[in-house]
């Protein structure tokens, strides 16, 4: 029974109100599918994009050149200066007697909140699969559909079918995104500091607007297009039309990624589910653990501080440890070791790392921590 839904959804999708508007409707593929004017016009996009053009390939594409653009957008050293000249002058004009302090917070957090946030578009092709733009390969869809089909009996939703074979539009956006937040959750390490959230936030919303910079967008499109004609050869008309048409939505969809900007920077592990990170009873011990591990690892590194530098320090710091604390040691070391990597990495003092990793808070952070987040 789910069989047939399957090829009636099909039968329905190549055959719906194409003999409308011109009499050349009638004419089938061979004029639908000539170019994308055709097929709006006898409302055949979706047959055309499904059996004759591999559309979604195409879509994919523009999707992956798109975010490809946008990632070089914020590597780029003047705009990355720009965010930052902002991020110091909201500092400069709302930090009052912490201005000073603020502007530390910047510098110290910046880049590596950058860096971190750029690790959601590293991959482009995740990023357009997980907005539904790049799609899995369509014959292991149709086998997976087909399984749950004949083991669903007759509870199958024949619309989720369709919708799932590309059949049918779907209308909700919203699992995708999540599904794009878990994966950037799973893959980062986590950090509760009020400081860093703060920034974080102002970052995005920064980024957010970069986004959505008409003059950047048109830049973006004129690089896209001017690509189309330069490779499109014979499809360069094809080619322009589907940047015409997708890249608003590929942008829309870039713009609802990173427009709420604690969402981001919570999934970034750069922000705690509460914003009022109050330190717990036993923060205490884990403020001093982490000193003493710091410590040693700082003159484990005195002669030498690379990247295998630091792996070995983290690797052996306990093994020196008094008996006592080594198997605490051993939890904080697997717990901490992504985020202090990525600390020592961009040269961070060791004796800082604990505090801004949020285990060890003094009344002063508190403080600018308040500020910060009455800018928001």
């Amino acid at each position: 029974m789910k069989c047939l839904l399957v090829v009636l959804c099909a039968f329905a999708a190549t055959t719906h109100a194409k003999f409308v508007g011109n009499p050349r409707c009638v004419y089938g593929p061979a004029y639908w599918c000539r170019s994308l004017e055709h097929a709006q016009e006898c409302d055949a996009v979706e047959h055309c994009k499904n059996s004759v053009w591999k559309y979604n390939q195409d879509t994919c594409a523009i999707c992956e050149a798109v975010v490809g653009k946008v990632k070089d957008a914020l590597d780029d050293k003047s705009m990355e200066g720009k965010v930052k000249a902002i991020l110091d002058e909201i500092c400069d004009k709302d930090g009052g007697f912490f201005a000073g302090e603020c502007k530390k917070v910047v510098d110290t957090y910046f880049t590596m909140i950058i860096s971190q946030l750029d690790i959601i578009l590293q991959n482009p092709k995740q990023v357009c699969t997980t907005l539904g733009l790049c799609s899995a390969e369509a014959e292991e869809v149709l086998k997976r559909l087909l399984w749950q089909a004949l083991e669903g009996g007759d509870q199958q939703d024949s619309k989720q079918v369709c919708t799932e074979l590309g059949l049918c539009i779907a209308g909700n956006r919203k699992a995708m995104m999540d599904n794009l937040i878990q994966h950037v959750l799973r893959s980062l390490p986590s950090v509760h500091n009020s400081e860093v959230c703060s920034i974080c936030e102002l970052a995005v919303d920064k980024i957010r607007d970069v986004i959505g910079d008409n003059s950047i967008q048109a830049e973006i499109k004129g690089v896209l297009e001017d690509a189309c004609v330069k490779e499109g050869g014979a499809y360069a008309g094809v080619c322009k039309a589907l940047v015409d048409q997708y890249f608003p939505i590929i942008i829309s969809h870039l713009d609802k990624l990173v427009q709420n900007s604690k969402q981001v920077c919570t999934a970034l592990g750069l922000c705690s589910a509460d914003r009022w990170v109050c330190p717990r009873p036993d923060d205490a011990p884990q403020c001093v653990l982490c000193e003493f591990v710091m410590k040693e690892i700082k003159q484990l590194l005195a002669k030498d501080t690379t990247q295998q530098g630091i792996e070995k320090a983290l690797m052996m710091v306990c093994s020196i440890m008094p008996e006592t604390i080594r198997n605490n040691c051993d939890k904080f070391v697997t717990e901490y070791t992504p985020i202090i990597m990525s600390l020592l990495l961009e040269e961070v003092d060791p004796a800082k790392v604990c505090s801004m990793i949020g285990l060890c808070n003094s009344p002063a952070a508190a403080l600018v921590r308040m500020t910060l987040v009455r800018q928001i």
